[in-house]
C-alpha cells in the first residue's frame, strides 16, 4: 500500500487543554503532551500531504496558529462541541473516497514514533482495522489494577490471548478493543458506519462496545504493533517501553527547523 494515499482525518479542539478558559483539564497528561506538541510530532511523522484537521470549537489563535502551519484548503471548522460528533464528521468525509483508500481517523493527544506510518500501512496488508496504540490495559486483568490502568474486562492472567504476525517493520497482535484513533479503508468505513453511529450517539464515542461490536458481529480484525508506535497521552495510559518524551521533543526540533528554513 502506498504511503502517498494515505488520507488523515485529524480532530482537534481545545477543549482538553489544561486551563482553557480557566478551567482545567479532566485528563491528567504530562506537560509535552498539548495539542501544539502532538501535531507538531504528527506532521513530522505523517507529513502535510492529504491531511484535513477538524478544528473543532478551537479559538481565535487557535485556527490561526492552524492556519500557519497547514496548507490552504486542510482545515474543516466546526462547532459540535464533543467527540463524538466530530468523529463522525470525520467519517462522513472519509466515506466519499474510493472503498480502497486508506484512512487513518485520530485525535488530537496521541504521539508517535519515527517508523509508525509506514508501519501503519503494513498492518492495513493484514487486518481490517489498525491501531499503532499499544493500550496498557491489555496487560491488566478484569477486575485489577496496575499503577492507575483499570484491568480490561478480557484479560486473564495480566496478558491477552491473541495470535501474532510479522510484516517488515514490526510484530502485530490481534487486540480485542483500541480507541478512537485507528487506520482502516473508506470501504469499511461506509459499510461500518450503523455500527459507529450506534456508539457515537450520545456526545461520547463508547470505543471498547464499539470494537467489541465490530469484532464480534461484523468479524472485523483489530490489530496492533508490538511494541505500540503510538500513545494516547494520558499520563496514566502512555504506551509501554517508549521514551514519549524524547519523541516528542524531537519533533518541536523537527518543526523548529522547518519554520526556520521555510
Amino acid at each position: 500500500m502506498r504511503a502517498d494515499s494515505l488520507h488523515v482525518f485529524y480532530r482537534l479542539s481545545d477543549a482538553a487543554q489544561s486551563g482553557i478558559d480557566g478551567r482545567p483539564s479532566l485528563k491528567s497528561k504530562p506537560a509535552f503532551v498539548n495539542n501544539r506538541a502532538c501535531l507538531s510530532n504528527f506532521i513530522a511523522v505523517f507529513g502535510r500531504t492529504r491531511l484535513s484537521v477538524l478544528a473543532d470549537r478551537v479559538s481565535d489563535a487557535t485556527y490561526r496558529w492552524l492556519q500557519e502551519l497547514l496548507p490552504p484548503g486542510s482545515i474543516v471548522r466546526t462547532e459540535h462541541g464533543n467527540g463524538a460528533a466530530t468523529f463522525l464528521h470525520a467519517v462522513r468525509l472519509a466515506v466519499d473516497l474510493p472503498s480502497d483508500t486508506p484512512v487513518f481517523l485520530c485525535e488530537d493527544d496521541y504521539l508517535y514514533t519515527p517508523d509508525a506510518k509506514q508501519v501503519l500501512l503494513e498492518g492495513l496488508a493484514l487486518a481490517d482495522y489498525v491501531t499503532l496504540y499499544d493500550h496498557p490495559d491489555k496487560y491488566v486483568s478484569a477486575g485489577g489494577c496496575r499503577c492507575g490502568v483499570v484491568g480490561n474486562p478480557l484479560i486473564t492472567d495480566d496478558s491477552e490471548i491473541t495470535r501474532v504476525y510479522i510484516t517488515d517493520s514490526s510484530h502485530w497482535k490481534l487486540t480485542n478493543s483500541t480507541t478512537m484513533s485507528f487506520a482502516t479503508t473508506a470501504g469499511c468505513l461506509k459499510a461500518d458506519a450503523p455500527v459507529y453511529n450506534l456508539y457515537c450517539s450520545a456526545g461520547y464515542p463508547h470505543d471498547y462496545a464499539l470494537f467489541r461490536h465490530l469484532i464480534t458481529q461484523e468479524h472485523r480484525r483489530l490489530i496492533s504493533p508490538i511494541p505500540g508506535r503510538s500513545t494516547h497521552g494520558e499520563t496514566l495510559y502512555l504506551a509501554p517501553l517508549i521514551d514519549w518524551e524524547a519523541v516528542a521533543q524531537a519533533s518541536h526540533t523537527y518543526q523548529t527547523f522547518v519554520r526556520c528554513t521555510a
